[in-house]
Protein backbone atom coordinates (compact mmCIF):
# COMPACT_ATOMS: atom_id res chain seq x y z
CA UNK A 1 0.00 0.00 0.00
CA UNK A 2 3.22 2.24 0.75
CA UNK A 3 3.68 2.80 -3.17
CA UNK A 4 -0.06 3.94 -3.83
CA UNK A 5 0.01 5.98 -1.39
CA UNK A 6 3.21 7.99 -2.39
CA UNK A 7 1.41 8.49 -5.44
CA UNK A 8 -1.46 9.91 -4.47
CA UNK A 9 0.09 12.62 -1.76
CA UNK A 10 2.70 13.16 -5.05
CA UNK A 11 -0.95 13.42 -7.20
CA UNK A 12 -0.02 11.11 -9.50
CA UNK A 13 -3.27 9.42 -9.48
CA UNK A 14 -3.26 7.72 -12.83
CA UNK A 15 -0.14 5.44 -10.49
CA UNK A 16 -2.05 5.45 -7.75
CA UNK A 17 -5.32 3.80 -9.43
CA UNK A 18 -2.27 1.43 -11.29
CA UNK A 19 -1.23 0.28 -8.20
CA UNK A 20 -4.29 -0.05 -6.06
CA UNK A 21 -6.12 -1.76 -8.76
CA UNK A 22 -3.23 -4.48 -9.09
CA UNK A 23 -3.43 -4.67 -4.92
CA UNK A 24 -6.81 -5.21 -5.11
CA UNK A 25 -6.83 -8.10 -7.76
CA UNK A 26 -4.19 -9.73 -5.42
CA UNK A 27 -6.29 -9.70 -2.80
CA UNK A 28 -9.59 -10.87 -4.50
CA UNK A 29 -6.93 -14.17 -5.50
CA UNK A 30 -5.89 -14.48 -1.71
CA UNK A 31 -9.44 -13.99 -0.32
CA UNK A 32 -8.14 -11.72 1.91
CA UNK A 33 -10.95 -9.15 2.61
CA UNK A 34 -9.40 -7.01 5.82
CA UNK A 35 -6.74 -6.46 2.72
CA UNK A 36 -9.43 -5.70 0.11
CA UNK A 37 -11.86 -3.37 2.01
CA UNK A 38 -8.02 -1.16 2.91
CA UNK A 39 -7.53 -1.15 -0.94
CA UNK A 40 -11.34 -0.24 -2.40
CA UNK A 41 -10.96 2.65 0.17
CA UNK A 42 -7.77 3.93 -0.91
CA UNK A 43 -8.86 3.78 -4.49
CA UNK A 44 -11.72 5.54 -3.68
CA UNK A 45 -9.70 8.29 -1.70
CA UNK A 46 -7.64 8.56 -4.89
CA UNK A 47 -10.67 9.16 -7.15
CA UNK A 48 -12.11 11.35 -4.65
CA UNK A 49 -8.61 13.66 -4.73
CA UNK A 50 -9.09 13.21 -8.47
CA UNK A 51 -12.02 15.00 -8.54
CA UNK A 52 -13.40 11.75 -10.10
CA UNK A 53 -15.95 11.31 -7.63
CA UNK A 54 -18.73 9.47 -9.25
CA UNK A 55 -15.70 6.51 -8.97
CA UNK A 56 -15.15 7.19 -5.80
CA UNK A 57 -18.54 6.59 -4.52
CA UNK A 58 -18.79 3.15 -6.81
CA UNK A 59 -15.23 2.39 -4.77
CA UNK A 60 -16.30 3.65 -1.10
CA UNK A 61 -19.44 1.47 -1.59
CA UNK A 62 -17.48 -1.56 -2.60
CA UNK A 63 -15.33 -1.06 0.51
CA UNK A 64 -18.31 -0.67 2.97
CA UNK A 65 -20.17 -3.89 1.40
CA UNK A 66 -16.34 -5.83 2.01
CA UNK A 67 -16.12 -3.90 5.71
CA UNK A 68 -19.97 -5.23 6.46
CA UNK A 69 -19.10 -8.43 5.58
CA UNK A 70 -15.93 -8.55 8.26
CA UNK A 71 -18.18 -6.47 10.55
CA UNK A 72 -15.27 -4.05 10.25
CA UNK A 73 -17.46 -1.39 12.86
CA UNK A 74 -13.63 0.20 13.62
CA UNK A 75 -12.67 1.37 10.00
CA UNK A 76 -16.02 1.71 8.36
CA UNK A 77 -16.83 5.62 10.21
CA UNK A 78 -14.13 6.47 7.77
CA UNK A 79 -15.15 5.41 4.69
CA UNK A 80 -18.74 6.05 5.72
CA UNK A 81 -17.81 9.81 6.70
CA UNK A 82 -16.05 10.13 2.99
CA UNK A 83 -18.81 8.69 0.87
CA UNK A 84 -20.83 11.31 2.56
CA UNK A 85 -18.32 14.22 1.85
CA UNK A 86 -18.78 13.30 -1.64
CA UNK A 87 -22.38 12.82 -1.80
CA UNK A 88 -21.83 16.37 -0.99
CA UNK A 89 -19.92 17.44 -3.76
CA UNK A 90 -22.06 16.11 -6.17
CA UNK A 91 -25.08 18.00 -4.35
CA UNK A 92 -26.75 14.62 -3.50
CA UNK A 93 -27.50 16.22 0.04
CA UNK A 94 -30.21 13.71 1.32
CA UNK A 95 -27.92 10.87 0.55
CA UNK A 96 -25.02 13.19 2.44
CA UNK A 97 -26.67 13.48 5.60
CA UNK A 98 -28.08 10.15 5.86
CA UNK A 99 -24.71 8.37 5.37
CA UNK A 100 -23.20 11.16 7.79
CA UNK A 101 -25.47 10.25 10.06
CA UNK A 102 -24.42 6.08 10.27
CA UNK A 103 -20.31 7.15 11.43
CA UNK A 104 -21.79 9.54 13.97
CA UNK A 105 -23.50 6.46 15.57
CA UNK A 106 -20.12 4.17 15.19
CA UNK A 107 -17.17 7.04 15.56
CA UNK A 108 -19.57 7.57 19.47
CA UNK A 109 -19.89 3.78 20.46
CA UNK A 110 -16.13 3.39 19.45
CA UNK A 111 -15.36 6.45 21.18
CA UNK A 112 -12.94 8.02 18.15
CA UNK A 113 -12.84 11.05 19.53
CA UNK A 114 -10.69 12.34 16.27
CA UNK A 115 -13.53 11.63 13.74
CA UNK A 116 -16.39 12.93 15.73
CA UNK A 117 -15.44 16.54 15.19
CA UNK A 118 -14.71 15.77 11.46
CA UNK A 119 -18.18 14.27 10.92
CA UNK A 120 -20.51 16.97 12.87
CA UNK A 121 -18.50 19.72 11.28
CA UNK A 122 -19.19 17.89 7.47
CA UNK A 123 -22.65 17.70 8.44
CA UNK A 124 -22.89 21.04 9.22
CA UNK A 125 -21.83 22.06 5.99
CA UNK A 126 -24.30 20.09 4.30
CA UNK A 127 -27.51 21.49 6.42
CA UNK A 128 -26.05 24.71 5.73
CA UNK A 129 -25.96 23.98 2.17
CA UNK A 130 -29.70 23.07 2.73
CA UNK A 131 -31.05 26.02 3.90
CA UNK A 132 -31.05 24.50 8.11
CA UNK A 133 -29.25 26.92 9.68
CA UNK A 134 -30.13 26.25 12.84
CA UNK A 135 -29.06 22.80 13.13
CA UNK A 136 -25.95 23.94 10.48
CA UNK A 137 -25.29 25.91 14.04
CA UNK A 138 -25.89 23.26 16.57
CA UNK A 139 -23.37 20.82 14.51
CA UNK A 140 -20.77 23.23 14.03
CA UNK A 141 -20.86 24.46 17.73
CA UNK A 142 -20.78 20.77 18.92
CA UNK A 143 -17.77 19.98 16.36
CA UNK A 144 -15.64 22.90 18.05
CA UNK A 145 -16.36 21.74 21.44
CA UNK A 146 -14.89 18.06 20.79
CA UNK A 147 -11.89 19.73 18.74
CA UNK A 148 -10.72 21.97 21.55
CA UNK A 149 -12.00 18.77 24.25
CA UNK A 150 -10.08 16.26 22.17
CA UNK A 151 -6.93 18.47 22.70
CA UNK A 152 -5.75 18.84 18.75
CA UNK A 153 -4.81 22.79 18.05
CA UNK A 154 -4.07 21.69 14.58
CA UNK A 155 -7.68 21.11 13.50
CA UNK A 156 -9.33 24.02 15.97
CA UNK A 157 -9.08 26.44 12.85
CA UNK A 158 -11.02 25.21 11.00
CA UNK A 159 -13.56 23.66 12.98
CA UNK A 160 -14.14 27.63 13.48
CA UNK A 161 -14.20 28.11 10.09
CA UNK A 162 -17.26 26.18 9.76
CA UNK A 163 -18.79 27.71 13.01
CA UNK A 164 -18.27 31.08 11.43
CA UNK A 165 -19.59 29.86 8.07
CA UNK A 166 -22.85 28.51 10.12
CA UNK A 167 -22.95 32.29 11.91
CA UNK A 168 -23.04 33.53 8.14
CA UNK A 169 -25.95 31.25 7.22
CA UNK A 170 -28.36 32.66 10.19
CA UNK A 171 -26.83 35.91 8.77
CA UNK A 172 -25.38 36.69 12.23
CA UNK A 173 -22.00 38.74 10.54
CA UNK A 174 -20.42 40.06 13.60
CA UNK A 175 -20.40 36.91 15.27
CA UNK A 176 -18.76 35.55 12.13
CA UNK A 177 -16.50 38.03 11.85
CA UNK A 178 -15.56 37.72 15.70
CA UNK A 179 -15.04 33.76 15.12
CA UNK A 180 -12.90 34.51 11.77
CA UNK A 181 -10.67 37.03 13.87
CA UNK A 182 -10.04 34.52 16.92
CA UNK A 183 -9.20 30.99 14.26
CA UNK A 184 -6.99 33.26 12.10
CA UNK A 185 -4.15 33.66 14.26
CA UNK A 186 -4.48 30.10 15.45
CA UNK A 187 -4.07 28.99 11.45
CA UNK A 188 -0.97 31.48 11.10
CA UNK A 189 0.96 29.89 14.13
CA UNK A 190 -0.05 26.06 12.72
CA UNK A 191 1.17 26.63 9.44
CA UNK A 192 -1.69 25.75 7.82
CA UNK A 193 -1.93 28.39 5.14
CA UNK A 194 -5.56 26.18 2.97
CA UNK A 195 -7.40 27.58 6.39
CA UNK A 196 -6.38 30.78 6.32
CA UNK A 197 -7.07 31.48 2.97
CA UNK A 198 -9.90 29.89 3.81
CA UNK A 199 -10.50 32.06 6.51
CA UNK A 200 -9.46 35.75 4.88
CA UNK A 201 -11.68 34.74 1.89
CA UNK A 202 -15.27 34.45 4.61
CA UNK A 203 -13.70 37.28 6.97
CA UNK A 204 -14.40 39.02 3.67
CA UNK A 205 -17.75 38.15 2.70
CA UNK A 206 -18.88 38.92 6.12
CA UNK A 207 -17.39 42.48 6.33
CA UNK A 208 -19.16 42.38 3.18
CA UNK A 209 -22.58 41.59 4.22
CA UNK A 210 -21.80 44.46 7.27
CA UNK A 211 -21.51 47.35 4.39
CA UNK A 212 -17.46 47.54 5.12
CA UNK A 213 -16.59 46.92 1.03
CA UNK A 214 -13.00 48.70 2.40
CA UNK A 215 -11.65 45.40 4.76
CA UNK A 216 -13.20 43.01 2.47
CA UNK A 217 -11.32 44.34 -0.45
CA UNK A 218 -7.95 43.48 1.77
CA UNK A 219 -9.05 40.50 2.86
CA UNK A 220 -10.11 39.20 -0.12
CA UNK A 221 -6.78 39.99 -1.57
CA UNK A 222 -4.81 37.83 1.12
CA UNK A 223 -6.90 35.17 0.09
CA UNK A 224 -6.26 35.39 -3.82
CA UNK A 225 -2.11 36.01 -2.96
CA UNK A 226 -2.24 32.78 -0.39
CA UNK A 227 -4.38 30.63 -2.97
CA UNK A 228 -2.25 31.53 -5.71
CA UNK A 229 1.06 31.03 -3.77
Amino acid sequence: MEAGFCHKQARQYEQSETYYKEAIGLAMKMKDDWRLETYYHELGQTYDFWGKKDEAIKTYLLSIEVKKRVKDEVNMPVTLNNLASVYSDKLRFEEAIKTYEEPATLAAKHDMKDLLPIIKSGLSRVYSRTFNHEMALKLAKEALELEKAGGDKTKIPSRMSTLGSAYDGMKQFDKAVQVYNEALPLAKENGDVLTVAALYNNRGAALDALKRPDAAHEDYKMAIQLYDG
